[in-house]
């Protein structure tokens, strides 16, 4: 048997437990702020370090590639520096010898005299000499035959002087090599006097100067850089020159990692990029973990890389971890003293508590023993505590309450016997729908067939146009009876009603009498709304006809008017109550569209019921009183608000709210015309349980090319594909078909053959749905009745695209 408990002992209980509780998840949760906030800034020192060395080691590699390229580009201008100063000395050399010998000497003998002078003189490491040659290019001196042709010798004749340059084979090496010259005439005796170099032997030099140079590069604490070729050759590293030492493209760290293998792959980025190994620190001998960044120089296949040691935070971080441990300690000494203290706190107060308690705990019990016999109220003023003053007022209204709840449940029933005829008539909708789409498919289907027997222009063609305008205005009245039972889905698209607002205009002035005055008050630029642009069409062209008749007697002013507002406060609390669609759950910013005229009003017992199907103040012949049911069911499914402002004999408003979208609304393709309609020469295998369908259809596929089997029962048609598979290109389906659905069917096509598109039509099913289709692999589905032009371009559609797309 369980002991029993005060409700303030259990208070007691239940409140300390809630203390400790909440202390244990407070500090749980303050020791694991702690260490997440530790985390992040390990996180982000790591990271800060880690980016500001990588930083430091890029803009190193990035100067000391910037220092080669500049090098490079000045050897060829000081090749011809060089070579010009050289060939100036030559000059200078040859004009004293001639001029200090002319009177004394032979020319013969001032001749040898100069070349004996110029032949031995040797520079640049050895590589350099002087070269001579007369005006027709023999050579007379140390010359290497560069081939010069007259007009070169001409031009030099002219100018006096100029360099050369052409290729040619080095002593010794592999290879036509670039040389550049300088030659300068020399009057006295027709002569070219010269010096040139191999614009390689330049560059060796300004490699070896850029190493001496890049070896003494420092940065940071101990930070160097290091290089080597594409072919793993090396050239330096901290400091020391290793040009000409044992090739490392094979060198791997302990884990593997071919290190000059990764750099290699690292400088086909034309930036460079950073690689990542283990390598032996200054002054240690295990390996760290490594980052370096190195970038090439493709003209000298160099890589030149720095690198950084990313164990060197750790230290940091391991401090830190010391200093929050410590601090997770205290505090949570402090936790245990603070908790102690409010435990203490907590028995005295609950203590005092009880005895208030008991004692509302007594007149309450009293006062139930009393009400149970008796209508005598409590008096809440007689209880301690605000939670049994708001109890004692519920128990005193619990008569009052049984009474409105009485009344309640009558009104719910009659609202339940509404909504169930409401159902009854969105169900005969349905079957109404279903019904008169197959009729419509035959009337549509040939009378498209017969208008194109007959001539442009010709009577005939106009009275079967009339046909189908008539049945185009059925199929409009089908598509309003599925809007009215909620069963048709929008085909919502961005979409701005300026221009949709003015085309009903335009259409309203051709068939409104001169004594309606039409006026529009559009703003500009107001924004786009998620809408179906033909069911609004709907909506306008059903409001302005209610305002016509309004106005028919006496004429008026029907003004249409569009603007951007906020929902009125005043439209927000519309909810349960109301017969029109609640504002809950809509934004701020909407799209208004308002209908209004200057008729005859709208009387109040009027008001309440304009929105119920099939009501209408019109006589027999002049509505159906589906209008204004249509326009709600359009607006509640374009999650708007409509709202009626009216009275007797003065103006009536209608108000439309739609949510305001951002995107704009997109272009909607070209239609299919009849002249270019796509045409083929597939089998298609035609089945609906309508035999008048069936023939209609056939006969429309056979004018446009195809083979048809036409087949008015669904067993039937899979008997055939079971027989011939392979023979069959395309299948069109009904939904609806005793023996055996069009999904069914579907399936067990799709069995036999998986790749067969399928085409689903119905007139009317709300239990299709875009996953069921998918689900069964139905290729496209088509609303009945079907014009001619969507069925050629499904079919076309069909043959054609993946049954990863379906378009419903």
């Amino acid at each position: 048997m369980e002991k029993n408990i005060s409700i303030t002992k259990a208070f007691l209980i239940v409140i300390a437990s809630a203390v400790v509780i909440s202390f244990c998840i407070i500090g749980y949760f303050w020791i694991s702020d702690e260490y997440a906030r530790f985390q992040k800034e390990v996180i982000l020192l790591r990271n800060e370090f880690t980016e500001s060395q990588k930083t430091l080691i890029r803009n190193e590699v990035e100067k000391a590639v910037d220092f080669i390229r500049y090098s490079k580009s000045t050897a060829e201008e000081r090749l011809k520096a060089d070579t010009k100063s050289r060939t100036y000395q030559a000059y200078a050399i040859a004009s004293n010898i001639y001029n200090e010998s002319k009177d004394i000497k032979t020319e013969a003998e001032i001749r040898k005299m100069i070349k004996d002078a110029l032949r031995p003189i040797r520079f640049n490491q050895g590589r350099g000499y002087y070269f001579a040659a007369d005006s027709r290019g023999i050579e007379l001196l140390f010359g290497d035959n560069p081939k010069w042709d007259a007009i070169e010798i001409a031009k030099i004749k002219m100018v006096g002087e100029g360099f050369f340059q052409y290729t040619m084979t080095k002593p010794g090496g592999k290879g036509n090599f670039s040389k550049i010259v300088y030659v300068r005439r020399f009057e006295p005796y027709d002569w070219l006097i010269g010096s040139g170099e191999y614009l390689d032997d330049v560059e060796k030099d300004i490699q070896n100067e850029v190493l001496e140079r890049l070896i003494r590069v420092r940065f940071d604490e101990d930070g160097y850089l290091f290089a080597s070729t594409y072919s793993g050759e090396p050239l330096f590293t901290n400091g020391k020159i290793t040009r000409g030492t044992q090739n490392v493209w094979e060198m791997s760290d302990p884990t593997g990692i071919k290190i000059i293998q990764s750099q290699r792959k690292a400088v086909e980025n034309p930036r460079g990029n950073f690689v990542q190994y283990s390598w032996i620190k200054l002054n240690n001998t295990k390996p760290s973990p490594k980052i370096s960044f190195v970038k090439g120089f493709p003209d000298w296949e160099w890589m030149i890389g720095a690198g950084i040691y990313s164990d060197e935070i750790e230290q940091i971080i391991s401090q830190k971890r010391a200093e929050i441990e410590n601090r997770v300690k205290r505090h949570i000494l402090k936790i245990i003293m603070l908790l102690g203290i409010l435990l203490i706190m907590l028995s005295v107060v609950v203590k005092l508590i009880h005895s208030k308690m008991r004692r509302n705990f007594v007149r309450f019990i009293r006062f139930f023993e009393r009400a149970a016999m008796t209508s005598e109220k409590i008096n809440p003023e007689e209880l301690s505590f605000s939670e049994f003053k708001m109890m004692a007022h519920s128990a005193n209204a619990m008569i009052e309450n049984r009474l409105i709840i009485e009344k309640s449940l009558h009104e719910n029933e009659i609202q339940l016997r509404q909504a169930q005829k409401m159902q009854a008539i969105g169900t005969l909708a349905g079957g109404i729908a279903h019904d008169f789409n197959n009729i419509l498919v035959p009337i549509m289907g040939y009378a498209q067939m017969v208008m194109e027997e007959f001539p442009q222009g010709s009577l005939a063609r106009k009275n079967t146009e009339q046909i189908l305008v008539a049945a185009e205005r059925a199929r409009s009245l089908v598509r309003q009876i599925m809007t009215f039972s909620r069963r048709g889905e929008p085909e919502r698209k961005p979409f701005k009603l300026e221009m949709l607002i003015r085309e009903v205009s335009k259409l309203l002035r051709a068939t409104f009498p001169a004594t309606i005055d039409i006026r529009l008050d559009i703003q500009k630029d107001c924004g786009s709304v998620l809408v179906d642009p033909i069911q609004f069409h709907q909506v306008l062209m059903n409001l302005c006809t209610n305002s016509y008749h309004a106005m028919r007697e006496k004429g008026g002013v029907l003004t249409i008017g569009l603007n951007l507002t906020p929902l009125p406060p005043s439209l927000k609390g519309k909810g349960e109550n109301s017969p029109l669609l609640s504002g809950e759950g809509l934004g701020e910013g909407y799209l208004r569209i308002s209908v209004s005229d200057t008729g005859t009003g709208i009387s109040s017992d009027i008001m309440e019921r304009i929105f119920e199907p099939f009501f209408t103040t019109k006589g027999i012949g002049e509505g159906t009183g589906m209008g204004l049911s249509v326009v709600l069911g359009i607006i509640k499914n374009h999650d708007g608000y409509i709202h009626v402002e009216s009275e007797p004999n003065q103006q009536t408003m209608f108000y439309i709210y739609l949510p305001v979208i951002i995107s704009e609304e997109k272009k909607t393709a070209g239609s299919v015309t009849e002249e270019n309609l796509p045409k083929g020469e597939e089998h298609i295998l035609l089945v609906d349980d309508e035999e008048a369908i069936v023939k209609m259809l056939a006969q429309m596929l056979s004018l446009s090319g195809y083979k048809v089997t036409p087949l008015t029962d669904s067993a039937d048609a899979l008997e055939f594909f079971q027989n011939a598979p392979e023979s069959v290109n395309l299948v069109i389906s009904d939904m609806t078909m005793p023996k055996m659905t069009g999904l069914e069917l579907a399936a067990q096509l799709k069995a036999i053959r998986d790749d067969i598109p399928i085409i689903l039509c119905s007139g009317y099913n709300e239990s299709v749905t875009e996953e069921t289709l998918k689900a069964v692999g139905i290729r496209e589905y088509l609303t009945k009745p079907v014009v001619r032009s969507e069925l050629a371009k499904s079919i076309r559609n069909a043959l054609s695209r993946s049954n990863k797309s379906l378009k419903i």
